[in-house]
């Protein structure tokens, strides 16, 4: 082989790279990264509730005017940012989640970089500050400065919009996208 190649598996998940002298320089299932992602996020979100629960029930469900038995179920950013060790487990957990938020990123653009560059870039952008705004909320909690923790919250919503517009927008245009609709057609391939 000369160069470089690409080459996907039957499955169509697997991505190869061969150097010129045929050995493989790594193997990556994409299956991972987002499957990592929403494990570590689950915990993150689960985990904090669980020890808040436990530990500081009837604080963490207490808001300005109710408490217990009015309000049973504590708000997210009671139950992730109030609280010792509800707070800290929650903040290592979903640091976990940065890497394989940013590979999602990373991969994104790389798969839809030549049928749409603009788009791509904008979408790398967006999802770039949508997860430095994640980060914002996440550790500058409402106990600590209330306006930061809101606006990043907001903004991060307010990303959330043209990200996902963004990715469904370029994913019509990408060859990932053609490929991946091929495949899913293509009933001789569907034997799960």
């Amino acid at each position: 082989m000369a160069g470089s190649q690409r080459r996907d598996s039957p499955a169509g998940l697997v991505r190869e790279v061969h150097l010129a002298a045929g050995g493989s320089l790594h193997k990556v299932s994409g299956w991972w990264i987002p499957f990592l992602h929403t494990v570590f996020a689950s915990a993150a979100f689960l985990g904090a509730l669980a020890i808040g629960w436990k530990l500081h029930y009837y604080k963490i469900v207490k808001n300005e005017h109710y408490g217990y038995p009015h309000e049973w179920f504590p708000s997210v950013s009671a139950t992730i940012g109030d609280r010792y060790p509800g707070r800290n487990v929650f903040q290592i957990l979903i640091a976990l989640t940065a890497p394989p938020r940013l590979l999602l990123h990373i991969f994104w653009y790389v798969l839809t970089a030549r049928a749409a560059p603009k788009r791509a870039k904008a979408l790398f952008w967006v999802g770039f500050l949508r997860t430095w705004t994640c980060a914002g909320w996440v550790y500058v909690t409402s106990g600590d400065d209330h306006d930061v923790h809101d606006v990043m919250m907001i903004a991060y919503m307010l990303l959330t919009i043209p990200y996902m517009t963004l990715l469904v927008n370029i994913s019509d245009k990408s060859l990932f996208a053609h490929s991946a609709r091929k495949l899913a057609l293509n009933r001789q391939r569907r034997k799960w």
